[in-house]
């Protein structure tokens, strides 16, 4: 069985609520990197791709904008995005499975919508961008709402938003091919440091594509924590070993060497499988489950990473 913990669902009416909204187009809005944002067509055609690729379960979610139209618009915006998932998944209960998206610029209206996701509509975590207005996630008036899931033991799945100084990373779109993992790096360093999993240890954090960065410079964190005092202030242990609590989905081209990076820093329990379907088309879908086959892991570890990690993390039965 294959669970794919990363795969998204925008919609024509979400992305002309967005159109709407900001009076521009809609991957200016959300992206900006240059890269066509592949419309949702049909459950039937996204289930034919799956069944192609031999992927069992997609947990969907549809990123918010990474700025606020207003408390009214972006809690609309939450909740089309929640309703039209969660029918998807009423609808086909054993294929597809949806992540909450919350309105987090108003706290309270955040907790509000997580609350009626969860508990009304039935999603099982939440997907979050790495700030809204460039506000973020670790802002004390955040702080109620990570409260909140941390009392539900719910995931989140961390996916980078704009990258910061994208103007920067115009040409030969290196916002998409770069500037997205140094997001997710340094989002993910922030609510370390601002000791979010000090005071909220049972969030569970999923970190899009293999944590962008961070198996790669954890360790130049643990020097940091070692040599200046204003970093301890808000974490007790080593930055890894947070970092070593999260989970790393496989949705971005890898090497072996680049996997075993991954791999030898949170050990098999840490990986999940995802693919960042529709942006990754069918061809290179396959050309990452081939990269896994060829690894050489144990058939347990494989199984591991495509759907045992999963259902542990999301509290599956299937």
């Amino acid at each position: 069985m294959k669970i794919d913990m990363h795969s998204h669902v925008k919609t024509s009416e979400y992305l002309n609520e967005v159109e709407r909204l900001s009076g521009k187009d809609a991957e200016k809005v959300l992206f900006d990197i240059g890269i066509p944002i592949p419309v949702w067509d049909s459950a039937e055609s996204r289930l034919a791709k799956m069944d192609e690729l031999g992927i069992d379960v997609e947990v969907l979610s549809t990123s918010l904008p990474p700025q606020s139209f207003g408390d009214k618009a972006d809690l609309h915006l939450a909740q089309m995005t929640n309703e039209f998932i969660a029918n998807l998944c009423s609808k086909y209960p054993s294929r597809f499975k949806g992540f909450a998206n919350v309105p987090l610029y108003n706290a309270a209206l955040a907790t509000e919508e997580l609350n009626r996701a969860i508990n009304d509509l039935g999603l099982i975590g939440i997907a979050v961008g790495t700030y809204i207005s460039r506000i973020p996630l670790t802002s004390t008036e955040y702080l109620a709402f990570f409260a909140e899931v941390n009392k539900m033991k719910l995931p989140i799945h961390l996916h980078p938003s704009l990258p910061a100084a994208a103007e920067l990373m115009a040409k030969y779109h290196l916002g998409a091919w770069v500037g997205f993992l140094f997001e997710t790096t340094v989002a993910a360093s922030r609510m370390v440091f601002d000791g979010i999993f000090e005071r909220f240890p049972d969030i569970d954090l999923i970190l899009s594509h293999f944590g962008g960065t961070t198996p790669f410079v954890v360790h130049r964190m643990d020097d940091g924590f070692k040599g200046f005092p204003e970093i301890r202030e808000n974490i007790t242990k080593l930055p890894s070993e947070y970092f070593k609590r999260f989970y790393y989905d496989t949705a971005t081209s890898f090497t072996k060497a680049t996997f075993m990076c991954t791999y030898d820093f949170v050990g098999p329990e840490k990986i999940v499988f995802g693919t960042d379907d529709p942006f990754a088309r069918t061809r290179l879908i396959e050309k990452k489950i081939n990269q896994i086959e060829e690894l050489g892991l144990p058939d347990e570890v494989k199984e591991k990473i495509y759907n045992g990690n999963a259902k542990e993390v999301l509290k599956l039965k299937i």
